[in-house]
């Protein structure tokens, strides 16, 4: 059974550690997180030291659009050298620039941030680790192309989407439930478009689909 250090003991390994010289400031830390510890069971108010203590090492604000766009002008010169270390990192920062962008309204930055991370996914294709990510932009960027009213372009981002969907499913029947939302976002672009024999067409395949997953799912 480990024996528990006391605070004497464990001032003393600190200071061996640290190669016998001895630090007031991480001692007082120390001993400000355990009154932390302590105020916090007994429900008393924290001194700002407690505060600080517990606070450590816990951002206090999100990453900025100046943040990202630092880090994507990173890792754009990174993954040319080491693609396979930072190409992930590369699409995760085009990912979360474009969704900033998007919430603030900027659709068509989104747009074409979204755009760039496509294009690298589409390369990635073939890689099984990609297809999650590919398939997320697909839906952000017809989302987007939705906002814009470009329905057209939206029709052929939903369909790339089916394809994909309808593939998966040949194999694994789980994913015929995400094959029937692809469809009912195309049907609904469709029906903004006009398109009504294509829409009826595809609301047919809808309920054939949708009449399989719910028998599927009955006990």
């Amino acid at each position: 059974m480990a024996q528990v250090l006391s605070q004497d003991e464990l001032e003393k390994l600190i200071t061996l550690i640290d190669g016998g010289v001895h630090h007031p400031q991480k001692t007082s830390q120390l001993k400000a997180k355990e009154n932390a510890n302590s105020s916090k069971e007994s429900n008393k108010p924290l001194s700002d030291d407690e505060f600080n203590a517990l606070m450590s090492g816990v951002p206090d604000e999100q990453p900025t659009e100046s943040d990202y766009v630092k880090k994507l002008e990173t890792n754009r010169k990174l993954a040319k050298t080491n693609p396979d270390e930072y190409l992930p990192e590369l699409l995760m920062t085009l990912f979360e620039l474009a969704n900033l962008q998007n919430n603030a309204g900027r659709c068509t930055e989104a747009e074409g941030t979204f755009t760039e991370a496509l294009e690298i996914y589409r390369k990635m294709a073939e890689t099984k680790g990609y297809i999650p990510g590919l398939i997320a932009t697909l839906n952000s960027l017809a989302e987007i192309k939705e906002k814009l009213l470009k329905l057209n372009e939206a029709e052929n981002i939903y369909a790339e989407l089916i394809k994909i969907r309808r593939k998966q499913a040949e194999t694994n029947p789980d994913y015929l439930q995400s094959l029937a939302f692809a469809l009912e976002n195309i049907i609904r672009i469709q029906e903004k478009m006009l398109k009504t024999e294509e829409a009826e067409a595809l609301k047919k395949k809808l309920a054939e689909i949708n009449k399989w997953v719910e028998k599927k799912s009955k006990p």
